[in-house]
């Protein structure tokens, strides 16, 4: 009971934020009816949406699922209290990006899915990841997982992957597509992201998508998610100091063209 009122306090003293209302004004009615309602709604689902440290346990051994052992054998180890036999082996993980798990899909976005009455397997197919996000720039937003920089640093938290190798991992991938090549996600597993997508139009009379000719470059919906969403400040200091240089270049050359009209003009013509 006290923790459905100390929410109930809560979700008053941001609504009354969200709606501009001083202290003394009462929330109307339609707001406050939807306020509560709303309050319903989440008390339900945090019933039954799996705990944090349950979705991090998932994601590691996900994770861990993608290293494999390669043996070598056993061999006779001699030392001071005998021989003994031991087994040389290793365990070694997949050349890839540690964000791959992110780029696939969000683990609130399959838990989302999950709790609507999928299954975990159905689920992964259809939550939505970074990957999705570059597509289409306009939906991000508030209520789109992953395309804030809140919720990103949530699901980065719940993946155990630091917002530095998010930034690091997407400058790698936008340094491919800038060059008009795969992004090469992982050697062993053969994951690659293109740089470039079909542009589909949706077709009324046919009431089926087709392909208008043309194709939607990925490269800069990637610079923005990192500008924008991952606010990763090292890729935002190399581009200013790059369209700093660029404008620099632009003026001294214009300056160098001025210099050689004038020359020109002041230098004796051949008769």
């Amino acid at each position: 009971m006290a923790t459905f009122t100390n929410k109930k306090m809560l979700k008053i003293e941001k609504t009354t934020l969200s709606l501009a209302l001083q202290a003394w004004e009462m929330i109307p009615k339609p707001h406050l009816v939807a306020m509560l309602n709303a309050l319903k709604c989440e008390m339900e689902t945090a019933k039954i949406m799996p705990t944090i440290e349950e979705v991090k346990k998932k994601v590691l051994e996900q994770k861990k699922s993608r290293t494999r052992r390669i043996k070598f054998g056993i061999v006779k180890e001699h030392s001071v209290s005998g021989v003994e036999k031991k087994t040389i082996s290793f365990e070694t993980k997949l050349n890839e990006m540690q964000t791959c798990y992110l780029i696939d899909h969000f683990p609130s976005a399959i838990m989302d899915l999950t709790i609507r009455g999928l299954e975990e397997k159905e689920a992964k197919k259809q939550a939505h990841g970074i990957v999705n996000l570059f597509t289409n720039s306009g939906v991000w937003g508030p209520d789109m997982i992953g395309s804030t920089h809140e919720s990103l640093v949530q699901e980065a938290e719940f993946a155990n992957i630091s917002m530095e190798t998010i930034g690091k991992d997407l400058a790698k991938i936008y340094k491919y597509m800038r060059q008009e090549t795969k992004a090469i996600l992982g050697y062993k597993t053969s994951y690659k992201m293109p740089y470039k997508q079909e542009e589909y139009v949706y077709n009324q009379h046919k009431r089926d998508w087709e392909w208008t000719g043309k194709w939607i470059f990925l490269a800069p919906n990637v610079r923005l998610y990192i500008i924008r969403v991952v606010k990763d400040k090292n890729f935002c200091a190399t581009l200013i100091q790059t369209a700093w240089r660029q404008r620099r270049d632009k003026k001294l050359l214009m300056v160098l063209k001025g210099l050689s009209y004038l020359i020109k003009f002041i230098s004796p013509q051949e008769k």
